[in-house]
């Protein structure tokens, strides 16, 4: 059985701050409790907060913002990223360098949430 991983709710509001506006069938409402709804919606309007995947939510980073997010196994002991910058090609260092997270999806999350707060 396959689940799908969700960004957290401060991420989700960093993306709302940042302007993602893909629709999704997740989100947050104000006080941070979870929601599903079909179809697909932009649910960042008012007091609601999109809640994409971490895949989305990369894609979006990717495409719209122009930043690719690297995650590594780091030799089997956890996971670290980095960033490339694609409007030049040119790799960003990150704080996570030497500090691998246990899981991918971990490190996923926090590069996001890194890249929201002081790359966008």
């Amino acid at each position: 059985m396959t689940t799908e991983d969700f960004v957290t709710f401060p991420t989700a509001r960093l993306l709302k701050e940042k302007g993602f506006n893909t629709p999704v069938t997740c989100y947050y409402n104000a006080d941070g409790t979870s929601m599903r709804s079909e179809p697909e919606y932009n649910w960042n309007v008012g007091p609601f907060f999109s809640k994409p995947t971490l895949q989305t939510a990369c894609k979006w980073l990717r495409e719209e913002k122009k930043y690719f997010i690297d995650i590594h196994n780091w030799s089997g002991e956890g996971y670290t990223y980095e960033f490339v910058d694609l409007r030049n090609i040119h790799h960003l260092p990150s704080n996570n360098c030497c500090r691998p997270l246990p899981t991918y999806e971990e490190a996923c999350e926090e590069a996001i949430k890194y890249c929201l707060e002081r790359l966008v």
